[in-house]
């Protein structure tokens, strides 16, 4: 089967083939092999970074923390929340890079030769792995050193993300009215996907950091507070010492 003839089913890219449309007449910033290219790159050196962590801390645990810290690092709320949203995205991702590979395999394996097709298959496999590995080390990794915030390499990423998602929606967008190309319905929900995640994990990541700064504030008012006491307790005392000592030197 020749690309002129893929199916409904494929990325943007197959459906663009489908339609005879000339990719060189697109600006460089529609094509999709840029998108897909960028978001693969950036999944992949995720995907990287997450396994030297989870490989560092696998070799230098010798799990000196207490319990009572691994049972802290069940977490803060916004720890449990931006949690279950790293699953749910993974999981979708896992979904999405499924149905794709298997929407390939059923066709007969056709279109790999167009290097929009492959980007889009490399996003999408990037994205399913980089994404278990990430879910995988909050759940078991970073939750278990009672922190208070996200590191800032993690809120940045978060931040990446959510404007590679928006950046994908108005590609789909431009493709879709100005050139009239049919965006599958795969794009569009895994777009609103991820832009639903990773609002919600950019909201965790800085309230979270919010949070954990007010806290410190708060804590270190105590900290005065309470030295400001000791400290006046301590000059009554030595002003009580001082006349007790005085009423003795009397009576003698």
């Amino acid at each position: 089967m020749s690309m002129a003839t893929a199916p409904a089913s494929w990325p943007l890219a197959a459906a663009m083939a489908a339609a005879d449309v000339d990719h060189h007449l697109l600006p460089l910033f529609l094509r999709p092999v840029l998108l897909h290219g960028v978001g693969a790159a950036a999944h992949l050196l995720l995907a990287v970074a997450v396994a030297g962590r989870l490989i560092f801390a696998a070799g230098s645990h010798r799990r000196k923390e207490p319990a009572a810290a691994a049972a802290r690092g069940a977490g803060f709320p916004w720890f449990r929340l931006a949690v279950r949203a790293t699953w749910v995205l993974a999981a979708s991702e896992v979904f999405f890079a499924a149905y794709s590979l298997v929407s390939w395999y059923l066709d007969g394996g056709t279109g790999w030769g167009e290097p929009d097709a492959v980007a889009d298959q490399a996003d999408a496999l990037s994205r399913a792995v980089a994404w278990l590995m990430l879910a995988a080390y909050l759940q078991l990794e970073y939750g278990r050193r009672g922190e208070e915030r996200f590191p800032a390499p993690l809120r940045l990423w978060w931040a990446l993300f959510l404007l590679l998602s928006l950046l994908a929606v108005a590609l789909h967008a431009a493709t879709s009215l100005q050139y009239e190309l049919p965006v599958p319905a795969r794009s569009w929900a895994r777009d609103a996907v991820s832009i639903l995640a990773g609002a919600v994990l950019l909201v965790a990541g800085f309230s979270a950091e919010r949070g954990a700064t007010g806290s410190s504030a708060s804590e270190e008012a105590l900290l005065n507070g309470a030295c400001e006491t000791a400290a006046e307790n301590d000059t009554g005392l030595v002003d009580l010492n001082l006349a007790v000592v005085g009423l003795v030197d009397l009576n003698r």
